[in-house]
């Protein structure tokens, strides 16, 4: 959250679809808070989950109630204050409004680089409307449809384009405002899926680079204010460097182009301390903010989870304000897995940015568990108290149990644990914990951090625990045109295996993140700013 002032410092509730980004700022900046948040692609994250007239799968792991922008006119049963809405014509979510009012910004994620620059939606069922491609919409021009949707989706027998468009979501989320009537309409290109030699097709060659600005403009003509680039690397410390975006957006004045247009920018990073206090890396974030970069986003959050099998064996947060609670040995120290929002900050404040660059960080909170892993013990902290599973080593029988926010397709894997055999996450929805998961015998601990600087003690994540035998909780909602029952779980032999580990964020982590925001911008001596 943007330049936190003592009246504006608030937690926040967050749904399923929402990751939130805390902007670090200096106080003299701003009065109001700057809070951006990502709405993911309607029907490949959030929807698919019922059974409809169209499809008779789910398409996650546990079905639940979508989570969709007000004004989709068509759709599956969505949540609106976690009440179902069965409707098909006018769907109505007020609960997303009512979160909306609080943002200063919103992105629609994620789009697609093609292999010669352009700029495409991933989804067009989900994201495109029939009056988009038809005549008179912004995609009815045949160059400007290949360019924004159509490329990457194959249309086979008889059926023509026009078949594979339908809900409209980004005619939705266009319309979409906050009560004072001043949203930022982000979109966000990139992503885990495409990552490292994908996101450099945008700037490969000159035609490529001209084929990205082409795109942001078509996307500028329809009302998007902001770019959002999520580059990711499968290897943190060696792909960066070779990084043509990277690359192309400090030297060959990218940011500067994409700013020409009229469009906000922001560049989203892996929280990887390695990375960010490097003196090159510096150097090219330094170029970029003097061409009016807008905000660098870091990624503080999947720091931990069932991919530390690789390496240190052991259960950690989701995202963390400090590497360890107070009162706690951490296993991650020394090691290049040791993250946290501190280290990732002061990793730049180190590197050299100045208070101004410094003001225009975000740092990123998640709204979702991850790594809900079984047989792990409750363990105990410094001072033999519960340590709910922190910090604990995984067994051999260790499962990673799916969420209702993973795929039908992921595999749970067998014991004895190997992550390479499971592809599920174990991720869970906030909305989905709230309800369903800390209501069946799951103990939460919210964890504190006493900063030896400044003597101020922050919450800095939380996690929950059950040594009971666990099986996930099924809506009977049904489409409301069909006949067949809702879907359930459709993992096959569900694990019902107890001692669950799982950890996320909670809206006291959500204050102190941004309150560290606050005391980070006001020049305290223990900000080393």
């Amino acid at each position: 959250m943007k330049v936190f002032s003592k009246d504006r410092c608030k937690s926040v509730s967050v749904s399923s679809a929402f990751l939130l980004c805390a902007m670090l700022a200096h106080p003299v900046q701003a009065k109001q808070p700057f809070l951006m948040s990502y709405f993911a692609n309607y029907a490949g994250y959030s929807n698919a989950n019922y059974v409809s007239k169209e499809t008779s799968s789910a398409g996650r792991v546990i079905p639940s109630a979508s989570y969709t922008i007000p004004g989709v006119k068509f759709g599956y049963p969505v949540m609106d204050n976690n009440n179902p809405v069965v409707a098909q014509q006018s769907t109505n979510n007020t609960d997303l409004q009512d979160k909306v009012n609080g943002l200063s910004a919103l992105a629609y994620a994620f789009m697609l680089p093609t292999e010669d620059g352009a700029v495409v939606f991933n989804d067009p069922w989900s994201d495109l409307s029939q009056q988009d491609v038809s005549s008179g919409g912004f995609l009815a021009d045949g160059s400007e449809g290949e360019k924004l949707g159509m490329r990457n989706f194959t249309v086979s027998g008889s059926h023509t384009i026009y078949d594979y468009v339908h809900y409209g979501v980004f005619d939705a989320f266009l319309k979409l405002n906050n009560s004072a009537g001043n949203l930022q309409h982000y979109i966000a290109i990139g992503g885990w899926t495409y990552r490292d030699a994908i996101m450099d097709r945008l700037v490969s060659s000159a035609q490529n680079k001209q084929n990205f600005l082409d795109s942001l403009k078509v996307l500028k003509a329809q009302g998007v204010e902001g770019v959002d680039l999520d580059i990711e690397f499968s290897n943190v410390p060696k792909d960066w460097k070779n990084s043509l975006l990277i690359k192309s957006l400090a030297n060959d004045q990218l940011v500067q182009q994409i700013k020409a247009l009229g469009l906000n920018l922001a560049v989203t990073l892996q929280a990887t301390p390695s990375m960010l206090g490097d003196a090159t890396f510096i150097k090219d974030l330094q170029s970029m903010f003097s061409q009016g970069l807008d905000h660098l986003s870091l990624m503080t959050y999947d720091l931990h989870g069932a991919f530390d099998a690789g390496g240190t064996a052991y259960t950690g947060f989701n995202s963390s304000l400090f590497p360890a609670p107070t009162g706690m040995t951490n296993p991650f120290a020394g090691t290049s897995s040791n993250f946290s929002v501190d280290a990732a900050v002061e990793a730049l404040t180190q590197g050299g940015l100045t208070k101004d660059q410094l003001a225009k960080v975000n740092i990123g909170l998640p709204a979702y568990s991850r790594a809900s892993i079984s047989n792990i013990q409750q363990g105990k902290d410094n001072q033999g108290h519960d340590a709910g599973g922190l910090f604990q080593p995984f067994s051999p029988s260790s499962q990673v149990l799916p969420g209702d926010m993973d795929t039908t397709s992921c595999t749970i894997g067998s014991a004895p644990f190997n992550v390479a055999t499971s592809t599920c996450g174990g991720m869970f929805s906030y909305n989905y914990l709230l309800k369903d998961v800390f209501t069946s015998g799951f103990t939460t601990k919210d964890w504190t951090y006493k900063d030896p600087a400044s003597g101020k003690t922050y919450y800095i994540g939380s996690t929950a625990y059950s040594q009971n035998s666990w099986s996930p909780v099924t809506s009977t909602l049904k489409w409301a045109e069909d006949s067949s029952p809702a879907l359930k779980s459709r993992v096959t032999n569900y694990p019902t295996q107890g001692n669950i580990f799982l950890a996320y964020l909670s809206g006291k982590d959500a204050k102190s993140y941004g309150e560290y925001a606050k005391d980070k911008g006001s020049g305290e001596p223990s900000s080393g700013w």
